[in-house]
């Protein structure tokens, strides 16, 4: 590290410096990096297959509440509560019409026609010892023993499931004979409680194994992953890509709702990572086996991975490094070569000397030629002052030309507020005054600076770097002294502009301070007066005509566009202003700067830029009346075309945006013409005349029609009942659609569905 520091060569240093600087961190950010990966790779394949089981879990879950909502539909099925309610252990035949024992056969064939997922459907009528299926009525022994016989089941079996008020009683998949085919299948059975909580029926229903296992298929699992469901006694319900050797390990995963991982080992010593989850609804485990050596397979692909991109990154850095240290010499290396060439009192240098020996003797003869070129321009400075601030009055500087002379000549200070004040003194003499240097530099108490810069004839101006108006005053009335002691006694007038934030604004504070100190000279009082611009308006001589409600009817006929009525309410103030001729110029002035202002008011609540209708510096340049006039008016017809375009603009956003309220919400049972008014905060008449005019309906009568429209399209769907689509188009009271509907539409819901299903093809 010594002889890294000892280098005479600047271009080795930095090197080597670059090296340490990229080498280091690429080790430490790739170690971190192998680190992280690995566990975010094991936490994506942790949650990769939570997630693939809380799909099947959801999916099953789903299933389960289908059939507890089939068990729901049956109970509220009149039919089924017609056979379940009959008293005795016989069937009632006399209490049913001939045919409806097959419409009933027909029922339960149309719901395990519509329900994918279930293959059976039987519903056990306890009392009467009979199964109701597709196929009609069957007893108990035949049903058992030849319609639906589970493996292992016989017919006394079953009682224990049906006597009794069963909640939910699932049979895990077992092999079924139905007639002369066989296929596994999960029974669930559940008690309809038509009558308190007594079993006089009961809901069978069989599920396919393969439907089981294409519902746990949506999580693609491939041969090297399997899936297992355990039911709450830890007993095998279904699986995918079941491994007998595998099933045995599952029994010591423990209890929890919550998910688990951990992980299995078989007899022939693979292991497995086993994730687990359990459903709330039915206490099942859903356990996803994967095979350690896949994820591990992945990790070491990362590791060569990393450590190939270490490599290679080191050598880069090492490249780099090379890159930026002949990059970053060659500025070194010119600027040693000019001080070689350009320095005829130093050596040159030479191949093997030390550089930065050469640099460091360089720049202490660059620093010695520096301080004589100060004690030169210190010579120099007054005069480039002077010019500076003559040109800051008269506005002829640009912003970078002032930013510069800021930071070489050392203008202002941390505060940010300027102001000007015209000094004129009036001597007995002919000679016009003037001071030695042009422009003096003072630092009052509070260290703010103030300038005093020669203008022209007994004029000078004082720029003050403070806000403060006693402080203005307090340096001013310091200054005016200073100036009658040293050129003798004589009448002296003082006019001060207002504040202004930048200093390149400081020639609106010195136009300001002009017309102030105009005014002492047209007021005529007594000398040693000092006025300032902002107040010029408590003299009364110096008073306009524009009333605060004027000023208000000004700016409502300006938001509202209509250039007639203002350019009406405008002649009138204007003629009482400069009708009589008693007013002067100033005075005139600043009632056109008034009318200006009125009109940014008018725009201070818009959007609308206010540097496209007014320009200040072109109004500050006016000195006729009739031009300022004429400016005005122009200025007024500018606004009043922007705020009718904009007015424009937004009447027609409000109307769209009403529209597409209406229509997004047209089918929601608590539209109103009430609520649509008061969300657009419009009157209730309004809007139901604007709805008029737009459609040529009411507004109850544009959405029932809207909603007629969107009712006939949903009665081709043969799955919903009228009352559901009436639900869903917004009528809570099926008596209400109906009615709506027959109206613009001449027939009921009922009828149109029929008329439908006779007219299509077949």
């Amino acid at each position: 590290m010594k002889a890294l520091f000892r280098m005479k060569s600047i271009k080795r240093k930095m090197f080597v410096s670059y090296m340490i600087v990229f080498v280091i961190p690429m080790l430490s950010i790739g170690m971190f990096g192998y680190w992280w990966t690995v566990k975010i790779v094991k936490e994506q394949t942790e949650t990769m297959y939570y997630e693939k089981l809380d799909q099947a879990r959801s999916a099953m879950d789903k299933r389960f509440l289908d059939m507890d909502q089939l068990v729901q539909t049956f109970v509220l099925t009149q039919w089924v509560q017609k056979i379940g309610n009959m008293y005795g252990p016989t069937f009632q035949s006399n209490r049913l019409e001939p045919s409806e024992i097959g419409g009933y056969a027909d029922e339960i064939r149309n719901y395990e026609a519509l329900n994918g997922f279930i293959d059976r459907i039987a519903i056990i009528l306890n009392t009467k010892h009979l199964v109701l299926t597709n196929n009609g009525l069957d007893d108990y022994p035949w049903f058992f023993e030849k319609n639906y016989r589970v493996e292992g089941m016989k017919v006394e079996d079953w009682l224990p499931y049906i006597n009794i008020f069963n909640h939910g009683t699932v049979l895990n998949p077992r092999q079924v004979q139905t007639y002369t085919s066989y296929k596994n299948a999960m029974t669930y059975i559940k008690t309809l409680p038509l009558i308190d909580d007594t079993p006089a029926a009961t809901l069978l229903l069989s599920i396919e194994e393969k439907s089981i296992q294409e519902v746990l298929h949506t999580g693609s699992y491939d041969r090297s992953h399997s899936l297992y469901i355990l039911d709450a006694n830890n007993e095998l319900v279904t699986g995918v890509n079941m491994d007998e050797h595998i099933r045995p390990l599952l029994n010591d995963l423990p209890e929890a709702g919550a998910r688990t991982t951990r992980i299995v080992e078989n007899s022939v010593g693979d292991q497995y990572f086993a994730f687990l989850t359990q459903s709330e609804l039915n206490g099942w485990k859903y356990i996803s086996v994967i095979p350690t050596t896949y994820v591990l397979s992945k990790v070491q692909v990362i590791k060569y991975a990393v450590l190939i991109l270490l490599a290679v990154s080191i050598v880069i850095g090492i490249l780099f490094s090379y890159g930026f240290a002949v990059h970053n010499y060659r500025p070194l290396k010119g600027l040693l070569s000019k001080l070689s060439s350009g320095m005829p009192a130093k050596p040159k240098l030479t191949s093997g000397s030390n550089e930065y020996n050469y640099l460091e003797s360089a720049f202490d003869t660059i620093l010695s030629s520096n301080h004589e070129l100060e004690q030169k321009v210190q010579l120099y400075l007054p005069m480039a002052m002077h010019s500076f601030f003559l040109k800051l009055l008269y506005n002829l500087h640009a912003p970078a030309e002032i930013r510069y002379a800021r930071q070489t000549i050392g203008i202002g200070t941390s505060s940010d507020s300027w102001r000007v004040a015209l000094l004129y003194f009036e001597s007995n003499s002919n000679e016009n005054l003037s001071i030695s240097q042009k422009v003096f530099k003072w630092t009052v108490e509070g260290n703010w600076p103030l300038y005093l810069v020669e203008i022209e004839g007994n004029r000078l101006a004082l720029i003050l770097n403070t806000g403060d108006r006693s402080k203005a005053e307090e340096a001013i009335d310091r200054m005016k002294r200073s100036l009658l002691e040293a050129f003798g006694e004589g009448h002296s007038y003082v006019g001060v502009g207002g504040t202004c934030v930048e200093l390149e604004e400081i020639s609106n504070s010195h136009k300001e301070a002009v017309m102030a100190l105009n005014y002492t000279f047209v007021r005529g009082n007594a000398s040693d007066d000092m006025v300032f611009f902002s107040d010029l308006d408590t003299d009364n001589s110096f008073r306009y005509y524009f009333p605060t409600d004027k000023e208000e009817e000004l700016v409502s006929k300006l938001r509202s566009g209509q250039l007639e009525q203002v350019e009406k309410v405008l002649g009138v103030l204007i003629e009482t202003n400069i009708g009589n001729g008693n007013h002067h110029f100033i005075t005139l002035q600043c009632f056109f700067h008034h009318l200006l202002s009125t009109a940014l008011k008018a725009l201070s609540e818009t959007d609308l830029s206010i540097s496209n209708v007014i320009n200040e510096r072109e109004f500050m340049r006016l000195n006729t009346i009739n031009s300022l006039k004429e400016y005005v008016y122009d200025v007024y017809a500018r606004v009043c075309a922007e705020m009718a375009q904009k007015r424009e603009a937004d009447s027609s956003r409000v109307k769209n945006e009403i529209w597409s309220y209406i229509d997004d919400n047209c089918f929601d049972g608590n539209l109103s013409l009430e609520a649509v008014a008061d969300r657009y905060s419009l009157s209730v008449p309004y809007m139901s005349k604007f709805i008029k005019e737009q459609t040529g309906h009411n507004f109850v009568e544009y959405i029932a029609r809207k909603r007629v429209a969107m009712a006939k399209l949903l009665l081709n769907e043969q799955a919903l009942t009228v009352e559901e689509v009436g639900l869903r188009i917004g009528y809570t009271n099926v008596l209400t659609f109906r009615r709506a509907f027959k109206k613009y539409s001449g027939i009921t819901p009922g009828e149109y569905r029929t008329l439908k299903v006779q007219t299509k093809p077949q």
